[in-house]
């Protein structure tokens, strides 16, 4: 045995691209992988009248008998990888033994034990036992194809795994049931392995031929009892479980028990059928339970009924298969292949299509199709003819040694039928029909019922149709995948708004990548929330229209903006003054301008009059005398900002005799003096008129001279006119 400090250095070395699944494998592996029978319908309804069911249920998920053995999907991690060259060793280390070898011949060691209080049946002997679970078998023995242990997994693995092994004589135990039973499941079982396995090598019987990949423990050890069965997951129910002993024999550990009656199915007849064993030995190989313990948590079903590791009948499903190493799938990841399906009852034909898939590299999520035929191998009474079409997602939770999904206790399954005829009774607790198998006319893609999508509402690009006839010798599809490409939707702005896009998958907040099949028409479009406007498209789309339709054949990138509303405030100046109107964001208005502000903006208006100006007050959407005004931006605005010239007195005098002056204001009459207002900025102008006999001496004060007195009004001004007689 290679010590487990040399494993993880080979696992680190050699096997990086695998190391989410192997790193905390060696020590997964102590853990005793358990599994059990599935209760019949009668049993389930017992357990549920008698309020058992729930109790029973969690027993079974204590057992963990839903979760593939992490040693068979490290084997799995290491095929796959010496396929694509990631790993360089030739053969895993001894110590990664999961239990019984998926491939070869290994002998199995059955022992056979009764009760002082339950003797077994005397007709149900050592030899006919022998005979059911080793013997040849073959369609004319009764109970084909469950007639023998071996030849359902010799037809199962198309010939690669040989079940040898040998049926000890019946033991004697030495206790009553209830003995044993009240020890626990542990200890209990332990006690009865430990009773009868040593009185077997008591006999001198040879130990180490049923440790056939020399890692040091018996592969796999079958206990066989006499008497009733009890209540689902309980004590006396078909299981694999482990042994919680301590002993050795023949230096052999005990590790993987299949822990089973060994009466009828439903141990109802008294003479020993390999059928509930058949599906124990499933587990031995590593493969789960696919029936739903719990309805409650995620859908109901998974593979339909219809699988040896779901309801004990028919084939293993071609998923199981490829785990195990018996087929190996044809794969479409990219444009199309017409492929002729042998019966996988007989033959090791499936196809795995998705974009991107590769057979060495099973830990993702892929369809799985295979064809069943009810005249094929262990399919000989299966539902009908057609395509199984699964939906596999096998990816690794964060442990890396089992799949992050299984068919009990997760929001979807590891492992589900997809109905072709799009009924989803089988998650209702339904068994599969023939509808639910893909025969000639039907169709599945992008756009059927149900669709290639993966769990996430993802469009794959994975497509199967031209399907031919069912039942004859090979059954042919068409399986096509378009590789999606990304279409990658920005939303920004000010504004709000959302992005949709058909076909489905595309909502967008603020930023949204969903992936489409390359060259499929997508249409995006935008919708402005109340209160904002799509303002256009940028990127891969353009323009203002609220649809853009797209076809990409590479990854794309568009960009959506949305904008809050703008108002026009539109300003004015009136009056004869001179001034401004100004605002903190730049406006800055002569006599007349417009800006637009964003929908709510409150904008400050602020009126600066000239030097030679007085602001005289504000009309439409603002009022008063106020220097200042706000206006919030809630539509469009109008603001008229009046402005007026100062006005300054004028003081005008006459001296001396008698005259006039022309050019006064109208109805200023100015005979020996007289003052009035004058707007700043005006220009007066004063002409002396002398009477007869008079002469004009002068101007003084703001005017000189004897002409016409002109004055620019920006003060008080002061003027006199002189007149003398003669």
């Amino acid at each position: 045995m290679i010590h487990r400090t040399t494993v993880h250095a080979l696992l680190r070395r050699l096997m990086r691209p695998l190391a989410p699944v192997l790193t905390v494998l060696f020590f997964a592996l102590a853990l005793p992988a358990r599994a059990l029978a599935p209760p019949g319908d009668a049993e389930l309804e017992q357990l549920r009248a008698s309020g058992q069911l729930t109790t029973q249920a969690e027993q079974a998920r204590r057992l963990g008998n839903h979760l593939l053995d992490p040693a068979t999907v490290a084997t799995l991690a290491y095929r796959t990888g010496r396929a694509n060259g990631t790993i360089s060793i030739d053969t895993p280390p001894p110590a990664w033994g999961g239990g019984l070898p998926a491939t070869g011949a290994p002998k199995i060691l059955v022992l056979l034990v009764d009760f002082p209080d339950q003797p077994h049946v005397a007709a149900n002997t050592a030899a006919l036992i022998e005979e059911r679970m080793f013997g040849v078998g073959g369609p004319a023995v009764p109970g084909y194809p469950y007639e023998s242990l071996r030849a359902y997994y010799h037809r199962s693995s198309y010939g690669q795994l040989d079940l040898r092994g040998h049926v000890a004589p019946w033991y004697r135990a030495r206790y009553s049931r209830s003995y044993y039973q009240a020890l626990g499941e542990r200890a209990g079982t332990a006690a009865v392995i430990d009773e009868a396995l040593g009185a077997l090598q008591a006999t001198g019987h040879p130990m180490a031929q049923y440790d056939n990949d020399g890692d040091g423990s018996f592969d796999t050890l079958f206990v066989k009892w006499a008497g009733p069965a009890g209540p689902w997951a309980s004590f006396w129910w078909a299981k694999q479980t482990g042994y919680g002993g301590t002993q050795t024999y023949g230096g052999k550990r005990v590790r993987k028990v299949v822990w089973s009656w060994a009466g009828g199915k439903y141990n109802t007849d008294p003479l020993y059928e390999p059928q509930v064993d058949i599906h124990e030995t499933g587990h031995a190989l590593g493969l789960p339970d696919y029936y739903d313990y719990d309805g409650t948590v995620g859908p109901k079903g998974g593979a339909g009924g219809y699988d040896m590791m779901h309801s004990n009948l028919g084939d293993h499903n071609a998923f199981s298969k490829f785990v195990l190493g018996w087929l190996t799938p044809r794969v479409v990841a990219g444009g199309s292949a017409t492929v002729a399906l042998r019966p996988s009852g007989t033959s090791p034909d499936a196809v795995l299509f998705m974009p991107g898939a590769s057979a060495t590299n099973p830990f993702t999520e892929y369809f799985l199709a295979q064809y069943r035929r009810r005249a094929a191998g262990n399919d000989a009474g299966f539902v009908g003819d057609g395509l199984s079409l699964w939906h596999v997602d096998a990816r690794l939770n964060a442990s890396g040694y089992d799949y992050l999904y299984n068919n009990s206790y997760t929001a979807h399954k590891l492992l589900s039928l997809v109905e072709a005829d799009g009924l989803n009774q089988i998650a209702q607790g339904q068994m599969a029909d023939p509808g639910d198998l893909y025969t000639a006319s039907r169709l599945f893609g992008r756009d059927t019922r149900p669709n290639s999508s993966r769990y996430d509402g993802t469009t794959t690009g994975a497509a199967m149709n031209g399907i031919g006839a069912a039942g004859g010798a090979t059954m042919s599809a068409t399986f096509l995948v378009t590789v999606p490409v990304s279409v990658k939707v920005t939303r920004q702005g000010g504004g709000s708004g959302t992005v949709t896009g058909s076909p489905s998958g595309i909502q967008c907040g603020t930023v949204c990548d969903s992936s489409v099949a390359s060259g499929n028409r997508v249409t995006l479009t935008a919708r402005a929330a109340s209160g904002s406007v799509f303002t256009g498209w940028s990127g891969a789309c353009s323009g203002t229209s609220l649809v853009c339709v797209l076809s990409p054949s590479a990854a794309v990138t568009v960009t959506a903006s949305f904008e809050l509303p703008t108002f026009a405030l539109g300003v004015t100046r009136t009056g004869k003054g001179g001034g401004a109107v100004r605002a903190a964001s730049g406006l800055d208005c002569g006599s007349k301008c417009s800006v637009r502000y964003t929908a709510g903006t409150v904008v400050t208006l602020a009126a600066v009059p000239s030097a030679q100006s007085d602001f005289a007050g504000w009309s439409g959407h603002c009022t008063g005398a106020g220097l200042t005004c706000t206006v919030t931006m809630a539509a469009a605005r109008t603001v008229r900002a009046q402005f007026s010239p100062k006005q300054y007195a004028v003081n005008v005098r006459q001296s001396g005799s008698a005259g006039r002056l022309s050019r006064l204001p109208y109805g200023v009459a100015c005979l020996s003096g007289c003052s009035f207002p004058r707007d700043a900025g005006s220009l007066l102008q004063l002409t002396p008129l002398a009477a007869r006999g008079q002469r004009f001496v002068g101007w003084s004060g703001a005017c000189t001279g004897t002409g016409t007195c002109r004055v620019a009004i920006d003060g008080a001004k002061s003027v006199t006119a002189t007149f003398v007689g003669p």
